[in-house]
């Protein structure tokens, strides 16, 4: 019994001070990267504007976890929007919609990730002095409470960095190529 009390009292220690200390972490998060692509900014933002292009070079269209993808028609301009579906292709567990458009400097959407939050993406595409064009992608999200999510949030840029950095070269490679 003695041995029991103990533990629990431990475990209760531990719990309050994993809130306690989620109470402190940033309520949001943000990652960022960067590329130079070498073709004008016109030619980079209809690769991006455009959800069914997006999806050619983007790093998650080869999802195991994914069970197909859907777009709205038009699948360009605001409004514009691409689900991703379960396994069965029958519920849809996540969804990014095109909310800017700023042709050819900036595009923005809107993403939801079913009941696990939500967040913004930006691409800003800035014209440089050798005709190219440095392509700048964010994602920003909140947490507002969710002490769980805020430790995520520390870990935001080591999880999604890298899918961040396969994406702009696959951008780069397709509109190069193209």
């Amino acid at each position: 019994m003695p041995f029991a009390r103990k533990l629990f009292k431990t475990l209760l220690v531990l719990a309050i001070a994993f809130v306690l200390l989620g109470l402190f972490l940033p309520d949001h998060a943000s990652l960022q990267r960067q590329i130079v692509i070498d073709v004008p900014p016109q030619r980079v933002y209809a690769q991006i504007a455009d959800l069914r292009a997006f999806h050619r070079w983007s790093p998650w269209r080869r999802n195991e976890g994914n069970g197909g993808w859907r777009f709205s028609d038009p699948s360009s301009g605001v409004g514009a929007r691409m689900s991703w579906l379960s396994q069965d292709g029958t519920t849809e567990l996540g969804s990014m919609e095109l909310i800017r458009a700023e042709p050819p400097r900036l595009v923005a959407f809107r993403l939801q990730f079913g009941d696990k939050g939500d967040g913004l993406a930006r691409f800003r595409l800035d014209p440089i002095d050798s005709g190219g064009t440095r392509v700048t992608w964010t994602f920003e999200t909140a947490f507002g409470w969710d002490i769980f999510s805020r430790y995520v949030g520390l870990m935001l840029d080591r999880m999604l960095g890298p899918s961040y950095d396969a994406g702009l070269k696959a951008l780069k490679a397709s509109v190069e190529r193209s």
